[in-house]
């Protein structure tokens, strides 16, 4: 099994944000990411309509933010209030408390199964703080 950490995707404005944890994120080379998002998803529709996300790779002690944006059975209304969300210069929110956010301009997507892939192009690369990612384990979150 490969180890990965685990992000918020965000989407949208910063006073109304959508976003979801995933732990399917990885660099395929220098200026693009590849993400992989449940098909159904609202953010993952929106992140298509809009054309713009950001990644925000979450630290080690952020298990609750993944929480918070993670399932179908969580209430992610008002997030705003619950984290603190930021703005990147292309307007895009992100959160402004994680390890770094790489603000990406969709480039392609297609549909494995039941997943989304997203190919993004790397467009500002932010940091924050130098902590330890968060490694995704199965056991933390189900």
């Amino acid at each position: 099994m490969f180890i990965n950490g685990v992000s918020v995707i965000l989407t949208g404005e910063k006073d109304n944000p959508l976003g979801m944890s995933l732990a399917w994120v990885s660099q395929v080379e220098k200026e693009h990411i590849v993400i992989s998002a449940p098909k159904e998803s609202l953010v993952t529709s929106r992140v298509l309509e809009n054309g713009i996300f950001s990644i925000n790779q979450l630290g080690v002690g952020q298990e609750d933010v993944a929480r918070l944006f993670g399932g179908r059975n969580v209430d992610k209304s008002n997030i705003e209030k619950k984290v603190d969300i930021g703005q990147a210069s292309k307007g895009t929110p992100i959160l402004n408390q994680c390890c770094f956010t790489v603000v990406c301009k969709v480039t392609n997507s297609f549909d494995i199964n039941k997943q989304t892939v997203i190919i993004g192009q790397l467009l500002e690369t932010i940091e924050h703080s130098f902590v330890q990612p968060l490694i995704f384990k199965k056991t933390d979150f189900f």
